[in-house]
């Protein structure tokens, strides 16, 4: 499958909102206290997007939007796929092309915060492919 990574448009964010809410329901949620995960629902992660300090990245194959990165600053603070678009390297694609815009814009060390609930290991593996590092042995790139 082939796709493409690109700034999002701004009548793209309820459908990335939408994403975030589907992809933190089955990463996330099953670590939450069962009310978090109430209250967190699509309208609160729609809301969240729309209140992001930059335009998010998209990885999108076929016009349909499989996965999106945005941060703050050196704060990669999400980095969603949805599981059609696993394992094809879209998770990747989006924290390099995140980390390019984070340099870009000043940033010499980027910090990736990282957890989920889903068997398998593909959250620390986009993180240690991308060569972040525990925040033990973090170092500045270069």
């Amino acid at each position: 499958m082939s796709y493409h990574i690109r700034t999002a448009r701004r009548d793209e964010l309820e459908e990335i909102g939408r994403l975030y809410h589907a992809v933190w329901l089955e990463t996330q949620a099953p670590l939450q206290p069962r009310s978090v995960a109430e209250y967190r629902n699509e309208a609160f992660f729609i809301a969240r997007v729309r209140r992001l300090p930059s335009s998010p990245l998209v990885a999108v194959s076929q016009n349909a939007i499989l996965g999106f990165s945005a941060w703050s600053g050196n704060y990669l603070g999400q980095l969603y796929v949805l599981p059609e678009g696993r394992s094809l390297g879209l998770g990747r694609s989006l924290l390099q092309e995140s980390e390019n815009a984070m340099r870009a814009s000043g940033s010499d060390c980027a910090s990736l915060h990282c957890w989920s609930a889903t068997t398998g290991a593909a959250p620390s593996m986009s993180g240690a492919a991308g060569g972040f590092r525990p925040p033990s042995r973090r170092r500045p790139r270069p």
